[in-house]
């Protein structure tokens, strides 16, 4: 390690603290007398959001910084997280993430071209407050940014626009001063739910741009490559699951809960109206295998009275059904009409029906899961699980970063 700087590490556990790498340096030479000269950083994974503090040598004003800076234009006044993810040649994906304008939005510029951003007009909401003088505290939900989990190098990056012809060190300071940090984000667990009210519902409140992907009757032969669409196209969705599926197929019950997604209960064995008894046998079995109860029920066929409802709500269950049929399951169906279907259909709070379960492969679900992401995500959508969307208190776990993270 360079003499400018000192690298301190601190691991957090696996609850809600979340992971953690902070250090603290001395400016590089050239750039002590930098108003915007970087004195320590942060950064932090707390449950599903990203946080880094940096503290400069004086106090900055956000109106004074720009979001989206050019770095090499040498008047940019700015003050950035630069993350990029390891593993990857000059094209691998990263994002320069800046505070600048006001405290509830940070730009953010994509670098590489393995991913596409999440953020088209490179604008995402954050939460940025200044617990003491010279220091700024950025939060923002790993939704908004869409960085792939995995491992990072990260560096931070300020300059006060004071640059002659082109930017140097003479008038851009670096944190670490010698080249960049190791930071992996890990995908968030979800270890327990509470709050469901025991409603009904078909969709969610209106008042923010996210829709629910669910699918129904899995564990089936689907299941795990939907799983992997959704990842690559960093995307939560909520399983409805069957408890005879899950206990023939354990392993895909738990990956699902471990790829970030939600499983929730759709009875013992698809029969209409299940009783309490089936319903808590369904439960404990994701229970059991999972890891986690669920917090929503989708009844089978769509059947559903108030004595149901009523026998949900006794298990600490909403009764989730949906606003958005794409008919996937019909033999009519083909891949643009599923795809037309939520595109159409969608509106902010949607809750989307889908299929993964049964023995024969859902070819037609997986080939059109990737254009309605795409397609919604086109028009501002974000993609979360249904008990994120109904507003239950959820409990995420962290995981430690693995050797080969």
């Amino acid at each position: 390690m360079s003499p400018r700087g000192k690298l301190y590490f601190m691991l957090a556990g696996l609850l809600a603290v979340g992971l953690a790498v902070i250090f603290a340096t001395q400016a590089q030479p050239a750039a002590l007398t930098s108003p915007l000269a970087i004195r320590q950083g942060e950064v932090r994974q707390v449950e599903k959001a990203l946080e880094f503090s940096v503290a400069t040598a004086t106090s900055t004003d956000l109106a004074d910084l720009e979001p989206r800076p050019d770095l090499g234009d040498a008047k940019a006044r700015y003050l950035c997280l630069e993350m990029k993810q390891q593993g990857n040649d000059e094209a691998g994906y990263g994002e320069l993430i800046c505070p600048g304008g006001d405290d509830t939005t940070v730009g953010v510029t994509p670098t590489g071209e393995a991913v596409a951003p999440v953020a088209e007009d490179g604008v995402v909401e954050a939460t940025i407050e200044s617990p003491e003088s010279g220091t700024l505290k950025v939060t923002i939900p790993l939704a908004e940014l869409g960085l792939p989990f995995g491992a990072y190098e990260f560096r931070f990056i300020s300059s006060d626009g004071s640059c002659g012809s082109e930017p140097g060190d003479d008038c851009v300071d670096q944190l670490p001063g010698d080249g960049g940090a190791d930071f992996t984000l890990q995908t968030p667990v979800m270890a327990g739910c509470s709050g469901a009210d025991g409603v009904e519902v078909r969709s969610g409140p209106e008042d923010r741009k996210v829709v629910a992907l669910t699918f129904d009757d899995g564990p089936g032969t689907s299941t795990g490559e939907i799983l992997d669409i959704l990842k690559e196209k960093r995307a939560d969705g909520t399983f409805f699951l069957l408890g005879q599926a899950v206990e023939m197929d354990p392993e895909t019950a738990r990956e699902i809960v471990l790829s970030g997604s939600e499983v929730a209960n759709h009875s013992m064995a698809h029969d209409a109206f299940p009783t309490s008894a089936d319903l808590t046998a369904t439960n404990d079995v994701i229970e059991e295998v999972a890891g986690f109860r669920p917090c929503s029920f989708r009844p089978p066929y769509g059947s559903v009275d108030p004595p149901l409802t009523g026998r949900a709500a006794g298990e600490g269950m909403n009764t989730v059904l949906w606003d958005v049929d794409t008919e996937d399951w019909t033999d009519g169906a083909s891949v643009d009409s599923i795809v037309e279907g939520a595109k159409l259909n969608a509106r902010p709070g949607s809750i989307i029906l889908l299929h993964d379960g049964g023995d024969a492969r859902r070819e037609k679900t997986i080939d059109a899961l990737p254009g309605i992401i795409d397609e919604l995500r086109g028009e501002g959508y974000r993609f979360v699980t249904v008990s994120e969307l109904l507003g239950n208190e959820i409990k995420w776990t962290v995981p430690e970063p693995s050797d080969d993270s």
